[in-house]
Parts: structure tokens; C-alpha cells; sequence
């Protein structure tokens, strides 16, 4: 809800290009209604619940937002024949041993909110076979950037660096996954707006693929902090040990990451460190979402 951080979207308010409307993807009267009167021709779908903890404590507001959310924003497109870019995660594939996931890769979703993100996926494939609906699924790998909690991984043990607290990873940090600066991310979204094929499925990954353990060192080496302890604990979950997507659909489309995940790193260090007064307040130590 926008209520909960409002001085995240303070800048937007203020510039007239953009209209901000609080809202609810469940409420299809709503949603018909802003597409209605805002001329709206594309519908980019971020609204989401996210992470393995959450789906745990309270699995009903992920399914009533990921997976009815889509439904109602499917019924609204086939109507009025927008288009819908439906975001969604390389979670779905599960853990790979080796190899990368494609789009054609069955899905193997082991936790709810990736369960989820394939159901809101299998809702987008039907409406587009079903209806002729202009949709589109993405999968992202792990991002980084800006804006984001201070709960999650990265910014977590990136806060914590900040602050001298040990970084403090789960299981032995051997867990794989493929990361991407969020600039490069949006690159990708936009041009998959405007120039990918309806019905496809756009994986978006990167060629920096690294251990949870390897991202620790390369947080202790950005922030100055190599001597600052790392600690292991145990899992809460079963977790998957690897994440890996073939990005080539997107890259015909002529798209590839131009930033690596050292020069991410550097940015958003940057940014944390001048914006405490908005994660600091928000953040539990020892709490992954």
C-alpha cells in the first residue's frame, strides 16, 4: 500500500507525466476503470507478493494477489485488447544441477510464491491461446538496485557491511544464482514492451552467475570491510541450490547487460549509504523475507 512508504513515490506525484492511483489488481472494477479512463494500451504487472517466508506464514495473500490478481487483470485485457507484460521469477524452473533454463523448460516451482508465479503464468499462456489476449511472461534472475528491502538478501548483508554487523549467510552459501542490475533489468522490460512477441516467454538473466558466499566477499570487498566476519546458519526452508536462465530470446530482441555486478554493487552501496533514513527504520536484523 502506498500509505505504508509514501515518500517512495514523492517524486512521481509531482511530475505530471505520471497519474498515481492507489489500487487493488483483485478489484476488476477498478482496474477496468483506469483502463478505461486513462487510455491506458499496456499493463506492466510488478504487483506482487514475494518471498519463501511470506508464502509460509500467510500463503492466502500470495494466491489471492499472484495468481487472482492476474486473473482479474486478464479479464480487463481480453476486453479491451491491452497488452499485459506479466513480470515474473526464474523461480519457477526450481533448482537446475547444471545447464540453463529455457522458455521452454518445464516449470518446477518449489516454494508458494514460486508455485504462484507459475499459476499466474499458466493463467497468461491459457488467456493468450484461449482469447488471443497480447500477453507476454517474463522470468528475471536475481536483481539488484535501489529501493530494496533491507530484509532481503543483498541489501541486508549490504546494510550490514555498512554498519560493521557480520554477514551472516544460510547452509554453506554455495546456493547459485545469476545477477542483474536493475538498469539493465529495466532496459529489458522496455523493450520487451514494445517490440516482444504476445504469447512468448522472456527469461532475463546475466552472465554473472555467483554463490551466496561469493557475494558476501565481493559486499566485504566493495564496502572495505574484507575483514568483517561471515557466519553460516541454518536454513529456516529447503532452499534451491541453483537458478540459472537462458536469456537468448531476449538478447535477438537485441538486449544484453552492460553492467556487471561489480559496478551494481558500487551504485547501490552508494545509494544505501545516503539513504539510511529509509531503510534503517524498516529493517529487522537477522530477518530474511
Amino acid at each position: 500500500p502506498i500509505d505504508q512508504h509514501p515518500d517512495h513515490l514523492t517524486q512521481w506525484t509531482q511530475d505530471s507525466r505520471y497519474t498515481v492511483i492507489e489500487g487493488d489488481i483483485t478489484n476488476r472494477d477498478q482496474v477496468e476503470n483506469i483502463v478505461k479512463t486513462q487510455v491506458i494500451d499496456t499493463v506492466v504487472n510488478f504487483a506482487m507478493i514475494t518471498g519463501r517466508n511470506r508464502g509460509l506464514q500467510d500463503p492466502l495473500q500470495g494466491v489471492t494477489v499472484n495468481v487472482s490478481g492476474v486473473a482479474s487483470l486478464l479479464n480487463v485485457v481480453e476486453k479491451y485488447g491491452v497488452r499485459l507484460i506479466q513480470i515474473g521469477t526464474d523461480q519457477v524452473y526450481g533448482s537446475l544441477e547444471t545447464g540453463l533454463a529455457s522458455n521452454s523448460t518445464p516449470m518446477n516451482p518449489t516454494s508458494h510464491y514460486a508455485a504462484e508465479k507459475a499459476a499466474a503464468d499458466m493463467l497468461c499462456y491459457a488467456s493468450h491461446k484461449a482469447h488471443g489476449s497480447d500477453v507476454i511472461m517474463t522470468h528475471a534472475c536475481n536483481l539488484l538496485g535501489s529501493y530494496q528491502h533491507p530484509n532481503e538478501l543483498l541489501p541486508q548483508l549490504l546494510t550490514n557491511a555498512i554498519d560493521d554487523i557480520p554477514l551472516t549467510i544460510w547452509g554453506d552459501g554455495l546456493q547459485q544464482r545469476q545477477w542483474l542490475f536493475i538498469k539493465d533489468y529495466v532496459r529489458a522490460i522496455e523493450l520487451i514492451t514494445l517490440e516482444g512477441i504476445s504469447g512468448n516467454t522472456y527469461n532475463i538473466g546475466s552472465e554473472e552467475e555467483k554463490t551466496i558466499l561469493e557475494l558476501a566477499h565481493l559486499i566485504q570487498a566493495t564496502t572495505f570491510k574484507t575483514s568483517l566476519p561471515i557466519l553460516h546458519s541454518d536454513p529456516p526452508y529447503v532452499y534451491d541450490r541453483r537458478h540459472a536462465v537462458d536469456w537468448v530470446d531476449v538478447a535477438k530482441l537485441g538486449w544484453e547487460p552492460l553492467y556487471t555486478l561489480e559496478d551494481g554493487l558500487s551504485q547501490i552501496t552508494q545509494w544505501y549509504k545516503e539513504y539510511r533514513s529509509w531503510w534503517e527504520p524498516i529493517k529487522v536484523q537477522g530477518k530474511t523475507l
